[in-house]
């Protein structure tokens, strides 16, 4: 394998060349186009090795170097992927912010292009990086509906709906239930129709929570007649039932009747985390609601 750092060096050594003007290399046909031609596949090639060594952000700064070169040679499209390249390195070398930063010209130029897949790949993979390492929910959510819009721009629904998905779980954590409640319903508009009879219970039940965590109950009581209109649940959904319980244990204000449905749902549908947490934000300010483990963290259902 080729030392990387000798490549950078001789990349290095071309690149500062190609910045003056006449040499005899140029004479003898080694101008300023060909100099930075082989910088920039040196940097690559130093890049891809220190990728296979495991260094990824001195991986992530040659492929930098390479699209800075790239650039120069007024070809947009070769940096753009080089800096996706840095990008992809730079979180594999847990540097989100760095990540994030080298991403921005690759969207710039694939925007240009037009080309709104792409776009919406890497906004997605952004903001997994938003919402995994960074912990920024709001610029996470933001990045999911821009890449959703993208996807259903592009005639991807399914894809779309996955993004609209993610985008809604994160605005109910962050307490933005309103949007949440819209982001699920797009979701489910989106799905193909073959999937929405055994899908749409499952998002209909989330943005059934969402809207009981906003705490108007009549605004709820229409949101789930509209969603049995709609065909998303029926009379024989358990998410409809579990939805309906709830709301009447909200309205009698009765803590003890809102764990009795959580217990008897959990019978036989689990409820994830998710779902626990928002759950519990309703519990708690209902009169008579079950202790929390101090160890655990979870609801006593019994």
């Amino acid at each position: 394998m080729n030392d990387p750092r000798s490549l950078l060096t001789q990349a290095d050594k071309l690149a500062a060349s190609a910045e003056g003007g006449f040499s005899l290399g140029s004479f003898f046909g080694s101008g300023k186009t060909d100099r930075l031609e082989q910088a920039a596949d040196l940097y690559t090639q130093g890049a891809n090795s220190y990728k296979a060594q495991n260094m990824y952000i001195e991986a992530a700064k040659a492929f930098e170097k390479a699209a800075n070169v790239q650039q120069r040679l007024n070809e947009p499209d070769d940096a753009a992927m080089s800096f996706v390249e840095a990008s992809r390195a730079y979180d594999d070398g847990n540097d989100p912010h760095s990540a994030v930063r080298a991403m921005a010209p690759a969207l710039d130029q694939f925007t240009l292009r037009g080309n709104f897949r792409r776009v919406a790949d890497y906004k997605k993979d952004l903001a997994v990086i938003y919402h995994m390492k960074i912990g920024d929910h709001r610029a996470a959510v933001n990045l999911y509906q821009e890449a959703g819009d993208r996807y259903k721009g592009n005639r991807s629904p399914s894809l779309a709906s996955k993004m609209y998905q993610e985008a809604a779980l994160l605005l109910a954590v962050e307490k933005e239930y309103g949007e949440a409640v819209g982001m699920f319903e797009e979701t489910i508009t989106l799905l193909p129709e073959n999937l929405q009879k055994f899908q749409a219970p499952g998002y209909a039940l989330n943005a059934g929570i969402c809207s009981l965590c906003n705490g108007d109950v009549i605004d709820t009581r229409k949101k789930l007649n509209e969603y049995q209109e709609r065909g998303w649940l029926t009379p024989q959904h358990r998410e409809l039932m579990l939805l309906q319980n709830l709301l009447q244990a909200i309205e009698e204000q009765n803590g003890e009747m809102f764990s009795d449905h959580l217990f008897n749902y959990s019978q036989v549908n689990t409820l994830d985390a998710w779902k626990t947490e928002l759950l519990l934000r309703i519990k708690n300010t209902l009169s008579a609601a079950p202790p929390v483990h101090e160890e655990t963290g979870e609801v006593d259902l019994s």
